[in-house]
């Protein structure tokens, strides 16, 4: 009951509601669409999601859950696809992945077999290898990778050779040396 000249108190619908955070879901490369769920568990479940880059204000304090959700050709680096955070009072926490194309290995043939002949191998961000003869340069991010074959006593060396390599396979350079 309400006496005198007192009114009851209208919250201010303007003014941030304390004790509230922030959360900030920030999928790299930048603007990339990559699905994801939040969740809360306290006395029932919250639960929120969506893709890409996303601010959630107003937030209750507690501990939140995301879960990457998969995204086709592409993979979580480091393979934390869920993480877990308490966001406190007045506080931002960020949830951040990165998707990136899966590496593949890139293959070095040398033909014919008993030749172990040297060879060089130079990609993007400073990616390079020497060796001789067959082998095999795991996980190698895409891009464009040139070859340089090294001489061999008896044989004519194979030309210089520039290809592409995509997450979708493994790049096969095949160095055929022919007898001179």
């Amino acid at each position: 009951m309400l006496s005198g000249n007192a009114c009851p108190a209208t919250p201010n619908v303007n003014q941030p509601l304390l004790g509230r955070g922030t959360i900030v879901i920030a999928p790299y490369p930048v603007g990339f669409q990559a699905p994801w769920t939040l969740d809360r568990v306290d006395l029932r479940v919250h639960h929120w999601q969506g893709t890409g880059t996303d601010t959630l204000r107003q937030m209750s304090p507690g501990e939140y859950t995301i879960v990457w959700g998969e995204v086709q050709g592409y993979v979580v680096v480091g393979g934390a696809e869920q993480h877990t955070q308490h966001l406190y009072d007045d506080e931002t926490i960020t949830f951040e992945v990165t998707y990136e194309l899966p590496w593949k290995d890139i293959i070095i043939d040398v033909e014919p077999d008993e030749v172990e002949a040297g060879w060089y191998v130079d990609g993007p961000s400073f990616h390079d290898e020497s060796g001789d003869g067959d082998y095999v340069i795991e996980e190698m991010p895409p891009g464009e990778y040139t070859i340089e074959w090294g001489d061999h006593t008896g044989y004519a060396t194979p030309p210089e050779s520039t290809a592409v390599h995509t997450s979708a396979s493994d790049l096969v350079f095949h160095g055929i040396y022919v007898p001179e």
